[in-house]
């Protein structure tokens, strides 16, 4: 009867244990989009965006008049975090001749005096100008056409679409005007990040959703 009893555990343990390891398997395998990665794939930084080591203006004034929540899952727990939403100018040092175009950027309410710190004012003027350094993620369209820039904790993990809600992008048309006026001037020439932007409705926002469907990437 012993022995027969320590056959049937055996039996059970070898038809068991391939279904423990697998289980076992499945919960220490690291999602591959678990934390932040660079972009490794061919050429994830054209000349016309904004990159490591761009110099980017924002008007100071605006920081902190529109600050949103975004939301997410990770960890299976939901995440809810507020972020300030600034539009800032680029002025490209790789394109001859290019006209300012608009970045907007993310920036979580915890980090706003470390932002502030980094931006250089500019005397006279309600600008500042801070250099994209490897605290920034960002997000970009699958054409790569277009970028924007997120400042948080390290350990958040949204993934792009988060960041395209249509009051957003309402928020960063009309904050993207008022720095152009402010940096470049009122009748001066700039590429809003709008193209994506124009014409805002459920359907186009839906869209830019699907069209930002990557993690945020290091830089």
């Amino acid at each position: 009867m012993q022995k027969l009893s320590f056959m049937l555990a055996i039996k059970y343990i070898l038809i068991a244990s391939p279904v423990v390891v697998a289980a076992c398997s499945a919960m220490q395998m690291p999602d591959p989009f678990a934390v932040p990665q660079v972009d490794e794939r061919p050429n994830p930084h054209p000349d016309h965006l904004v990159r490591l080591g761009d110099n980017v203006t924002v008007v100071p004034s605006q920081l902190g008049k529109h600050i949103e929540s975004i939301s997410w899952s990770q960890d299976r727990e939901p995440m809810t975090e507020k972020y300030i939403l600034v539009s800032g100018m680029f002025q490209n040092p790789r394109e001859e001749n290019a006209i300012p175009s608009q970045v907007p950027l993310y920036i979580h309410v915890r980090l706003k005096d470390a932002f502030s710190k980094m931006c250089t004012k500019e005397k006279g003027k309600d600008v500042c100008s801070f250099e994209v350094n490897e605290n920034f993620r960002y997000g970009q369209d699958a054409e790569k056409t277009k970028r924007f820039l997120v400042l948080h904790d390290r350990s958040f993990t949204p993934w792009q679409h988060r960041f395209m809600d249509s009051n957003y992008i309402a928020i960063m048309l009309k904050t993207g005007k008022d720095t152009a006026d402010t940096v470049v001037g009122p009748m001066a020439e700039y590429l809003p990040y709008g193209e994506l932007y124009e014409g805002v409705s459920e359907g186009t926002a839906e869209a830019i959703k699907q069209a930002f469907g990557d993690q945020l990437w290091l830089f």
